[in-house]
């Protein structure tokens, strides 16, 4: 999962370099409302989710090592009922 999240973690940061770019030559109301109603999200938003993927790994390398006779994936299932 880690090669996952740094490849998020990298667009990302991308993305940020490329919208601060943007917004030199883009300077009006329509960029103005995008900033507010989409772009602050995501600033809030993504910076969060790549947090809660970062303690995943640290969770799943805990029980690695807690449990080494078990195989642990990457990916999680739900058990259906």
């Amino acid at each position: 999962m880690s090669l996952g999240r740094e490849h998020l973690e990298h667009a990302w940061r991308a993305l940020g370099r490329q919208w601060d770019r943007t917004g030199e030559q883009w300077q009006d109301v329509v960029h103005d409302r995008f900033q507010r109603e989409f772009w602050a999200e995501y600033e809030r938003v993504v910076p969060a989710a790549l947090g809660e993927l970062s303690r995943l790994e640290e969770m799943l390398a805990r029980v690695q090592r807690e449990m080494p006779d078990k195989p642990v994936s990457g990916s999680l299932s739900v058990p259906h009922h």
